[in-house]
């Protein structure tokens, strides 16, 4: 059922219900409905403006995952982290530490399929608006795609953030009880750029 939210675009279903009222309206016109042709037409218009609209904009690309994700989640978990502060060199950082269940972010592969990149940031700004950080305004590689270091694998790092250099880790999280896998935050990471 996941998989079906995660494939099915709000487009999709919305042309196939104006190809449902398209033929409908069609039956009406056809049998001389005629105390039904106006129910018809705004039906058809109902969902040829919703069609256009979702054509237009960013929305064309959301999945039912996604419209259940940003309208229907609601109440948000409760995340449970602790606050390290420090001096890393001569910076200075904050850094998040998250308890289990960990959050969880949407992670996207790469063009090879090596890496992966996060495309998402509804889950990410989730997390930072917790821990009432600025949202991040694009998505970032994982940093091993960049530094070529096996070391910098599950991390992905925000130069240009806001508050200074966010860094994310992440980690794949097996949930016993459901046997679910999904990506896990384990730590956020702001360090200060001078």
């Amino acid at each position: 059922m996941e998989n079906l939210l995660s494939t099915v675009s709000l487009t999709d279903i919305v042309g196939f219900l104006l190809l449902l009222a398209s033929i409908w309206l069609i039956k009406i016109v056809l049998k001389r409905e005629n105390e039904h042709i106006l129910r018809g037409m705004m039906v058809f218009l109902l969902f040829l403006a919703f069609f256009l609209y979702l054509n237009q904009g960013s929305t064309e690309k959301w999945t039912l995952s996604d419209v259940k994700d940003r309208f229907f989640t609601g109440q948000p978990p409760d995340i449970e982290f602790r606050v390290e502060t420090g001096v890393s060199g001569d910076r200075q950082f904050t850094r998040y530490i998250f308890r289990d269940p960990l959050p969880s972010i949407s992670l996207s592969m790469g063009g090879a399929g090596d890496y992966f990149h996060i495309k998402d940031l509804e889950p990410v700004n989730r997390i930072l608006r917790r821990l009432d950080l600025p949202p991040v305004k694009q998505g970032a590689p994982e940093l091993v795609s960049v530094t070529g270091s096996r070391t910098d694998a599950s991390i992905f790092r925000w130069n240009n953030y806001a508050r200074g250099i966010l860094v994310l880790e992440e980690t794949l999280v097996q949930q016993r009880n459901s046997l679910k896998t999904y990506h896990g935050v384990v730590r956020i990471t702001l360090r200060a750029r001078y």
